[in-house]
């Protein structure tokens, strides 16, 4: 019995010792200085590439000061800092700090600001910020003036107490609660979330596949696919090949085959639907297509990406047969939808459009199409709605900040009126 009541008495102790702890300013200061520190690896180290991406660019015998090389950063998971457990880890230790200050320290605050508390002597003006004695004056008549001021009076005898702003006083709560929305919608999308990358042709429809990240109990939606019914680039000048704006015409499709959702997106004007977002990324060619116009025999081939000093080159190699030992280059700059037409030996021939047709020795061959292909980034990320609902909080307690929490008390003593006042502005 003694025992258990020992082990009791012992546990008790402990928590209210990491009750202490964790309702401390400074611990819950100090951890997210901690959060902050490492932050900063998540932003300097590229995240979610792979091991020979961190093997070329962090090899051993080149560790930054002497100590960060690859194997570093993969072993302490600083590819993915903010998926990280130790990372979540300090994000769930945070929480907890400021949901117990929030229990043990805001929520008694406030409601001790509520308690009357009424002052009779005058030493007891000795911790009031504002302090004046009056001869001659009637209290009623500087009542009255405070009731004017929407003050909350109360009496006792010939004593008052006056407060008004009590609503400033939920500011720091407001705040705390903001943070710990914020830190609930991270660890949702640490922990459901996910991401992934896909390059699409026109005209075709895909499931996810690519995942680059994805959460610890996130599950991938297999049910979805996605359509995409166009894409174009819009120009600024087409002469010189500026591009003003890339767009895709998405389609999302349930199990059925059934649109759900359309929309044409463009950088920074994603697809929203429910926790899904579609964002367009990239773009690339995939082939071209063209035909014979004797049999209209239609033919694609592929093209091959080349990297200059001016951008991407696309080149392909126009055969109608395995059996030709030489063809036409065909060279793809951009998306404008005309390339330029090359020999066997590399001499520049003329400049085609599609719909164009050109001699491939001796036969008519008509350049139809310039495949292109639309990269979309397909991000789920559940915790949103508690970030957004988390910033919300945050604005709404700045601008109750600004509430002056202010108190006033009145008393007499023989003939002097002693009139003390304090405020948080």
């Amino acid at each position: 019995m003694n025992i258990n009541r020992q082990k009791n008495i012992y546990l008790q102790k402990m928590s209210s010792r990491l009750i202490r702890i964790l309702s401390n300013l400074k611990f819950a200061i100090f951890i997210l200085l901690i959060i902050a520190g490492f932050s900063v690896f998540g932003t300097i180290i590229e995240q979610n590439q792979s091991t020979d991406f961190y093997k070329q660019n962090y090899p051993e015998n080149k560790a930054i000061f002497g100590l960060l090389n690859w194997e570093v950063i993969k072993f302490f998971n600083l590819d993915d800092v903010y998926r990280s457990w130790w990372y979540l880890s300090l994000l769930i230790t945070l929480g907890l700090s400021l949901i117990t200050c929030s229990f043990t320290q805001q929520l008694p605050m406030l409601k001790i600001a509520k308690n009357w508390k009424f002052l009779r002597r005058t030493q007891q003006l000795k911790n009031v910020d504002l302090k004046v004695k009056l001869k001659g004056i009637n209290s009623s008549d500087i009542i009255y003036q405070l009731n004017q001021e929407t003050y909350n009076i109360f009496q006792q005898e010939d004593c008052f107490y006056c407060y008004k702003g009590i609503i400033g006083r939920i500011a720091p709560i407001f705040v705390h609660v903001s943070i710990i929305q914020i830190f609930i919608g991270a660890l949702f999308g640490a922990f459901f979330g996910y991401g992934g990358q896909e390059m699409i042709p026109k005209n075709e429809t895909f499931h996810l596949q690519n995942i680059i990240n994805a959460g610890y109990f996130s599950k991938i939606p297999i049910s979805t696919n996605l359509r995409i019914n166009n894409f174009w680039i819009d120009y600024v000048n087409r002469e010189n090949g500026v591009v003003n704006q890339f767009y895709s015409d998405i389609s999302l499709l349930n199990s059925k085959g059934e649109e759900i959702r359309r929309k044409v997106i463009s950088v920074n004007n994603p697809l929203h639907y429910k926790d899904l977002t579609l964002y367009q990324s990239d773009w690339d060619i995939l082939g071209i297509r063209g035909r014979l116009i004797n049999n209209q025999k239609e033919l694609q081939y592929q093209v091959k990406k080349i990297k200059t000093a001016d951008g991407n080159r696309w080149l392909s190699q126009i055969k109608t047969n395995e059996g030709i030992e030489y063809g036409r280059n065909i060279l793809i700059k951009d998306l404008k939808k005309e390339a330029s037409l090359y020999n066997e030996k590399g001499g520049y021939l003329k400049k085609i459009e599609e719909g164009e047709s050109f001699d491939l020795k001796g036969q008519a061959f008509v350049l139809d199409e310039i495949l292109p292909s639309t990269g979309i980034d397909v991000k789920s990320d559940p915790g949103i709605p508690f970030v957004y609902f988390g910033f919300v909080l945050l604005i709404i307690s700045t601008l109750l900040s600004f509430v002056s929490y202010s108190r006033i008390w009145i008393f007499s003593i023989e003939n002097n009126l002693y009139i003390g006042g304090t405020s948080n502005r």
